[in-house]
Protein backbone atom coordinates (compact mmCIF):
# COMPACT_ATOMS: atom_id res chain seq x y z
CA UNK A 1 0.00 0.00 0.00
CA UNK A 2 1.32 3.44 -0.97
CA UNK A 3 0.89 6.17 1.66
CA UNK A 4 1.49 9.92 1.32
CA UNK A 5 3.11 11.43 4.42
CA UNK A 6 3.01 15.14 5.11
CA UNK A 7 4.02 17.33 8.03
CA UNK A 8 5.03 20.88 8.77
CA UNK A 9 8.77 20.63 8.12
CA UNK A 10 11.23 18.29 6.36
CA UNK A 11 12.37 16.85 9.71
CA UNK A 12 8.96 15.84 11.05
CA UNK A 13 7.97 14.65 7.56
CA UNK A 14 11.12 12.52 7.61
CA UNK A 15 10.17 11.18 11.06
CA UNK A 16 6.71 10.28 9.79
CA UNK A 17 8.11 8.73 6.61
CA UNK A 18 10.52 6.57 8.62
CA UNK A 19 7.72 5.47 10.97
CA UNK A 20 5.37 4.47 8.14
CA UNK A 21 8.13 2.74 6.12
CA UNK A 22 9.29 0.87 9.23
CA UNK A 23 5.80 -0.60 9.45
CA UNK A 24 5.83 -2.03 5.95
CA UNK A 25 4.25 0.67 3.77
CA UNK A 26 5.55 2.39 0.65
CA UNK A 27 5.76 6.15 1.11
CA UNK A 28 5.59 9.49 -0.72
CA UNK A 29 6.95 12.44 1.27
CA UNK A 30 5.51 16.00 1.23
CA UNK A 31 6.85 18.58 3.74
CA UNK A 32 4.71 21.73 3.88
CA UNK A 33 7.39 24.17 5.12
CA UNK A 34 11.18 24.38 5.27
CA UNK A 35 11.61 25.07 9.00
CA UNK A 36 9.63 25.19 12.29
CA UNK A 37 9.49 29.00 12.18
CA UNK A 38 8.19 28.99 8.60
CA UNK A 39 5.63 26.38 9.59
CA UNK A 40 4.58 28.54 12.53
CA UNK A 41 4.13 31.55 10.19
CA UNK A 42 2.18 29.50 7.62
CA UNK A 43 -0.37 28.45 10.22
CA UNK A 44 -1.17 32.07 10.96
CA UNK A 45 -1.70 32.91 7.27
CA UNK A 46 -5.12 31.28 7.54
CA UNK A 47 -6.89 27.96 7.19
CA UNK A 48 -7.74 28.47 3.50
CA UNK A 49 -4.09 28.83 2.53
CA UNK A 50 -3.04 25.66 4.34
CA UNK A 51 -6.02 23.67 3.13
CA UNK A 52 -5.15 24.51 -0.46
CA UNK A 53 -1.61 23.21 0.09
CA UNK A 54 -2.98 19.95 1.52
CA UNK A 55 -5.43 19.55 -1.38
CA UNK A 56 -2.53 19.96 -3.83
CA UNK A 57 -0.59 17.28 -1.97
CA UNK A 58 -3.57 14.92 -2.20
CA UNK A 59 -3.95 15.57 -5.93
CA UNK A 60 -0.31 14.69 -6.50
CA UNK A 61 -0.54 11.65 -4.22
CA UNK A 62 -3.66 10.37 -6.00
CA UNK A 63 -1.95 10.73 -9.36
CA UNK A 64 0.92 8.62 -8.02
CA UNK A 65 -1.41 5.89 -6.73
CA UNK A 66 -1.44 6.64 -2.99
CA UNK A 67 -4.39 5.37 -0.94
CA UNK A 68 -4.14 7.52 2.19
CA UNK A 69 -2.61 10.70 3.59
CA UNK A 70 -0.79 10.33 6.92
CA UNK A 71 -0.53 13.81 8.49
CA UNK A 72 2.31 13.39 10.96
CA UNK A 73 1.90 16.85 12.42
CA UNK A 74 -0.37 18.01 15.23
CA UNK A 75 -0.24 21.71 14.47
CA UNK A 76 -1.04 21.20 10.76
CA UNK A 77 -3.88 18.82 11.64
CA UNK A 78 -5.48 21.33 14.01
CA UNK A 79 -5.01 24.25 11.59
CA UNK A 80 -7.14 22.72 8.80
CA UNK A 81 -10.54 21.03 8.47
CA UNK A 82 -9.10 17.67 7.43
CA UNK A 83 -12.49 15.91 7.64
CA UNK A 84 -13.93 18.33 5.08
CA UNK A 85 -10.93 17.83 2.78
CA UNK A 86 -11.12 14.05 3.15
CA UNK A 87 -14.79 14.08 2.12
CA UNK A 88 -14.26 16.54 -0.73
CA UNK A 89 -11.36 14.54 -2.18
CA UNK A 90 -12.77 11.12 -1.24
CA UNK A 91 -9.39 10.31 0.23
CA UNK A 92 -8.58 8.82 3.65
CA UNK A 93 -6.68 11.20 5.95
CA UNK A 94 -5.13 9.96 9.20
CA UNK A 95 -4.12 12.49 11.88
CA UNK A 96 -3.26 12.38 15.60
CA UNK A 97 -6.51 14.15 16.45
CA UNK A 98 -8.70 11.04 16.67
CA UNK A 99 -6.26 9.61 19.22
CA UNK A 100 -6.83 12.60 21.51
CA UNK A 101 -10.53 11.75 21.68
CA UNK A 102 -9.53 8.35 23.04
CA UNK A 103 -7.22 9.93 25.62
CA UNK A 104 -10.08 12.13 26.80
CA UNK A 105 -12.12 9.00 27.48
CA UNK A 106 -9.29 7.15 29.21
CA UNK A 107 -7.96 9.93 31.47
CA UNK A 108 -9.40 12.67 33.67
CA UNK A 109 -6.24 14.69 34.48
CA UNK A 110 -3.76 15.39 31.68
CA UNK A 111 -0.86 17.69 30.82
CA UNK A 112 -0.20 18.60 27.18
CA UNK A 113 2.94 19.92 25.49
CA UNK A 114 2.47 21.13 21.91
CA UNK A 115 4.54 22.87 19.25
CA UNK A 116 2.80 26.24 19.62
CA UNK A 117 -0.23 27.85 21.25
CA UNK A 118 -2.47 27.35 18.21
CA UNK A 119 -1.78 23.62 18.21
CA UNK A 120 -2.27 23.42 21.99
CA UNK A 121 -5.60 25.25 21.65
CA UNK A 122 -6.77 22.90 18.89
CA UNK A 123 -5.88 19.76 20.84
CA UNK A 124 -7.47 21.24 23.97
CA UNK A 125 -10.74 21.77 22.09
CA UNK A 126 -10.77 18.14 20.96
CA UNK A 127 -10.11 16.84 24.46
CA UNK A 128 -12.70 19.09 26.09
CA UNK A 129 -15.39 18.33 23.51
CA UNK A 130 -15.00 14.63 24.31
CA UNK A 131 -14.72 15.08 28.07
CA UNK A 132 -15.98 18.40 29.41
CA UNK A 133 -14.87 17.46 32.94
CA UNK A 134 -11.27 16.85 31.91
CA UNK A 135 -8.64 18.67 33.99
CA UNK A 136 -5.92 19.94 31.66
CA UNK A 137 -2.65 21.89 31.68
CA UNK A 138 -1.35 22.86 28.23
CA UNK A 139 1.70 24.67 26.90
CA UNK A 140 3.16 25.53 23.47
CA UNK A 141 6.92 24.91 23.18
CA UNK A 142 8.32 25.89 19.78
CA UNK A 143 11.91 26.11 21.18
CA UNK A 144 11.82 22.34 21.77
CA UNK A 145 10.91 21.79 18.11
CA UNK A 146 13.75 24.08 17.00
CA UNK A 147 16.25 22.16 19.14
CA UNK A 148 15.08 18.82 17.77
CA UNK A 149 15.32 20.14 14.20
CA UNK A 150 18.91 21.12 15.02
CA UNK A 151 19.52 17.47 16.02
CA UNK A 152 20.61 18.25 19.57
CA UNK A 153 20.90 15.26 21.88
CA UNK A 154 17.66 14.55 23.80
CA UNK A 155 19.37 14.78 27.18
CA UNK A 156 20.87 18.15 26.23
CA UNK A 157 17.52 19.53 25.06
CA UNK A 158 15.84 18.46 28.30
CA UNK A 159 18.57 20.14 30.32
CA UNK A 160 18.86 23.32 28.22
CA UNK A 161 15.12 24.05 28.11
CA UNK A 162 14.28 23.23 31.71
CA UNK A 163 12.04 20.26 30.96
CA UNK A 164 12.94 18.58 34.25
CA UNK A 165 11.46 21.56 36.06
CA UNK A 166 8.40 21.53 33.82
CA UNK A 167 7.71 17.84 34.45
CA UNK A 168 8.27 18.31 38.18
CA UNK A 169 5.57 21.03 38.00
CA UNK A 170 3.24 18.58 36.22
CA UNK A 171 3.90 15.94 38.88
CA UNK A 172 3.20 18.36 41.74
CA UNK A 173 0.07 19.95 40.26
CA UNK A 174 -3.16 19.12 42.09
CA UNK A 175 -6.65 19.31 40.60
CA UNK A 176 -8.37 19.29 43.98
CA UNK A 177 -7.46 15.85 45.27
CA UNK A 178 -6.39 14.56 41.82
CA UNK A 179 -2.98 14.63 40.17
CA UNK A 180 -1.83 14.61 36.55
CA UNK A 181 -1.97 11.05 35.16
CA UNK A 182 -0.07 11.50 31.91
CA UNK A 183 1.57 13.95 29.51
CA UNK A 184 0.46 14.07 25.88
CA UNK A 185 3.23 14.59 23.32
CA UNK A 186 1.17 17.02 21.25
CA UNK A 187 3.84 17.39 18.56
CA UNK A 188 5.21 14.64 16.36
CA UNK A 189 8.75 15.91 16.95
CA UNK A 190 8.49 15.13 20.67
CA UNK A 191 8.77 11.30 20.56
CA UNK A 192 12.44 12.08 19.82
CA UNK A 193 12.64 12.89 23.55
CA UNK A 194 10.33 10.15 24.80
CA UNK A 195 12.95 7.73 26.10
CA UNK A 196 14.78 10.45 28.05
CA UNK A 197 11.51 11.95 29.35
CA UNK A 198 10.53 8.58 30.76
CA UNK A 199 13.75 8.65 32.79
CA UNK A 200 12.93 11.97 34.48
CA UNK A 201 9.25 11.47 35.33
CA UNK A 202 6.89 8.88 36.78
CA UNK A 203 4.07 10.26 34.63
CA UNK A 204 2.83 8.23 31.64
CA UNK A 205 4.08 9.64 28.33
CA UNK A 206 1.23 9.53 25.78
CA UNK A 207 2.39 9.27 22.14
CA UNK A 208 -0.40 9.06 19.48
CA UNK A 209 1.79 7.48 16.75
CA UNK A 210 0.93 3.83 17.49
CA UNK A 211 -2.84 4.43 17.30
CA UNK A 212 -2.33 6.24 13.98
CA UNK A 213 -0.44 3.22 12.62
CA UNK A 214 -3.26 0.92 13.76
CA UNK A 215 -5.68 3.01 11.70
CA UNK A 216 -3.37 2.75 8.68
CA UNK A 217 -3.16 -1.02 9.10
CA UNK A 218 -6.95 -1.28 9.20
CA UNK A 219 -7.16 0.42 5.78
CA UNK A 220 -4.61 -1.88 4.19
CA UNK A 221 -6.44 -5.10 5.18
Amino acid sequence: MLVAVTAGTPVDTELGTFLVKQNGFDVLSYPVANSPKEQDRLQFLGKDYLEEKVKNIIDDALASGAEALFIYCNSLSTAIDYKKISKEKNFKIITPLEVYEKYAQDYNNIALIAANSQSAHGIENILKRKNSNLNLISIGMLPVVVEIEAKREPKQIIENLGLKTLFKFFEETNFGSDKVEGVILGCTHFPYLKEELEKITKLKILDPAEEMLNELRSISK
